[in-house]
């Protein structure tokens, strides 16, 4: 019961923070331009570049040296370790910053579109919070104090909200954003450090080599998968300006309702599935299968909704940003199919290939995007990430069904992209969307033949 209660807050806490992102979308798009919504974007997205430097991954070294007993407990040498990332990850957000801030003005004149260099400074405060929140959430979640996670974890997200509309009804626009990030991360960070203090009665020290050979390791994978998804927003500035990078943002996050909603079958699947391989490939291989298909299906809604949904929540300026959800939807499926296909490079070698293949289909993106956009404009970012989604995903397959195999249904698998590839190809020739049932039939039959065991479960269940 425990145990379910702490999933149970987990989930709320990560649903309620991509749950707010997303109703605040149209509510911030009528208080800024097309312009100040792309000058918002690049600034979150120099962010992100920065963030990735500064934690060092530190979430992840933590679930790696540190373990709590069936109590929540761990010993005075594991919080000691804790310690020491925090300490890390504070002189390095100290040093870094305070870097950024003296060399704002040249930052801002080399930003590839015009951006103040006051904006920089309400960046700069929220990454050194942020930042050094990451230790003591990850440290509560280990001790498996799921409600103290919980409540630091909306509390950033519930101020952070009612900051940015208090100030935007003021007149403060994109400052509004800012100040309204950077303010719920102080706030926090103050809250969290004072309930939760890592450094309490250990001694101020760094990590061992160990430690920071495996920090560097994750840190060069999360600048890999930055170069998957997040480094064409910079060619997008550069080459096509703040406001074709505006449309592209709000698109794109219509489209991370797609990610929202895919999270419960992720949540249960992802935690169990190495299990269920060892032991019974078949099953593992059918709900791998089965979590292709709802997530075409999930994407198929999307085809048929999201671009009339988008220009009526939308204000007029952003409606163009319409024209980009088809194509990102593809994009979205193409990842999700990488990701569950590639038991076998997480399962064998210590995941060593895992790496390899990010950062190769990475260099292949941004090769793509140095070049696809000068010839055929905007549609060659969307080639480009395409190319190297599709290179990722054939990476992950071939490797994994080396190291090991599983009996996938190719024959289904391939129905159900041709199905879903017909809907996209209704929603490019922007036929009525009512015809996007059709491919929508398709897959729903080969679905239920392909889990006609689940489907008939699903219906004893409805009628029982």
């Amino acid at each position: 019961m425990k145990t379910l209660s702490q999933i149970g807050l987990y989930t709320v806490s990560v649903f309620a923070a991509k749950g707010v992102s997303i109703v605040m979308l149209p509510i911030v798009a009528r208080y800024l331009s097309p312009a100040e919504y792309g000058q918002l974007n690049l600034l979150v997205t120099f962010a992100v570049v920065v963030g990735l430097l500064l934690t060092m991954g530190v979430g992840d070294t933590l679930y790696r040296f540190v373990s709590a007993k069936n109590n929540g407990e761990i010993s005075n040498e594991q919080r000691q370790i804790a310690a020491n990332c925090f300490t890390l990850v504070l002189l390095l957000s100290l040093f870094v910053c305070s870097i950024l801030y003296v060399l704002r003005f040249y930052i801002a004149e080399h930003l590839p579109i015009d951006i103040p260099a006051d904006y920089l400074v309400y960046i700069l405060i929220n990454l050194f919070f942020t930042g050094n929140i990451a230790v003591p959430l990850t440290l509560l979640r280990i001790c498996q104090r799921a409600q103290a996670f919980a409540f630091f974890s909306l509390l950033q997200v519930v101020v952070q909200a009612a900051t940015c509309l208090l100030l935007l009804n003021f007149a403060w626009q994109v400052e509004a954003v800012l100040m309204a990030g950077a303010f719920s991360a102080a706030v926090t960070f103050v809250a969290i450090i004072y309930f939760a203090n890592p450094l309490k009665h250990m001694k101020i020290q760094l990590p061992n080599r160990q430690m920071l050979k495996y920090m560097s390791m994750i840190l060069l994978s999360a600048l890999c998968m930055y170069g998957l998804s997040g480094a064409e927003n910079w060619f997008i500035a550069g080459l096509f300006g703040a406001e074709q990078l505006a449309q592209y943002f709000v698109a794109g996050q219509f489209v991370l309702g797609l990610s929202f909603a895919l999270e419960p079958f992720r949540l249960w699947w992802f935690a169990r599935r190495f299990d269920v391989a060892k032991y019974n490939p078949n099953q593992a291989a059918n709900k791998a299968l089965l979590g292709l298909q709802i997530c075409q299906m999930l994407s198929i809604t999307m085809l048929m909704f999201g671009p009339s949904l988008l220009i009526w929540l939308m204000p007029q300026s952003f409606a163009p940003a319409a024209d980009y959800i088809t194509i990102l939807t593809l994009l979205f499926v193409v990842k999700t199919h990488a990701e569950l296909f590639n038991l076998g490079c997480y399962a064998k070698q210590n995941a060593r290939f895992v790496p390899v293949i990010n950062f190769i289909s990475a260099a292949v993106i941004v090769c793509a995007l140095a070049v696809l956009p000068k010839l055929v404009g905007i549609d060659g970012v969307f080639y480009a990430l395409l190319i190297g989604y599709i290179t990722r995903a054939v990476l992950f397959w071939s490797i994994s069904q080396q190291l090991q195999a599983l009996p996938y249904q190719l024959k289904s698998i391939f129905l159900s992209w041709l199905a879903f590839l017909l809907a996209c190809v209704f929603a490019l020739a922007s036929l009525p969307s009512y015809l996007l049932i059709l491919p929508a039939v398709c897959l729903l039959l080969i679905t239920y033949k392909q889990h006609t065991a689940l489907w008939q479960k699903v219906f004893r269940v409805a009628y029982a």
